[in-house]
């Protein structure tokens, strides 16, 4: 049964060979530190789904102040990781990842949260806006 659940300082070292697995890349564990734990706003909301003790997805909000307008600081998401292992894939991962996600930022007061994909269609599922596209 994959259970979903924020993700501690012992799980990061598991988190990025999973990452590293997944995109088939090199990201070292220093570098995973600088972008999600070390943060200037704080450290990010970094979810995980386990199965058996294993991670199976991954999904993260990392927090950062903006500046509207009229000079108001509201607290933003940068969405990062978003990763379901193939083995996992069509079980809903990547949304009961989000619900868990957005009930994290709630209380975090994260008033949006965005983010770059080219993965369109799940994040319109969630309701997410995508008022332009990138290359």
């Amino acid at each position: 049964m994959v259970i979903y659940r924020l993700a501690n300082y012992d799980d990061y070292e598991n988190i990025n060979s999973f990452y590293n697995r997944i995109n088939k890349s090199n990201r070292t564990l220093k570098q995973f530190l600088w972008e999600f734990h070390d943060c200037p706003f704080g450290k990010a909301i970094y979810v995980v789904a386990e199965d058996k003790e294993e991670i199976v997805g991954t999904n993260c909000v990392i927090p950062i102040n903006l500046i509207t307008s009229d000079n108001q600081i509201i607290r933003s998401g940068k969405s990062e990781d978003t990763l379901v292992d193939p083995e996992y894939r069509g079980q809903k991962i990547f949304y009961k990842i989000y619900a868990f996600l957005f009930e994290k930022c709630k209380e975090a007061n994260i008033q949006v949260i965005w983010g770059f994909t080219s993965a369109k269609k799940p994040f319109k599922n969630l309701d997410f806006k995508i008022p332009y596209d990138h290359q």
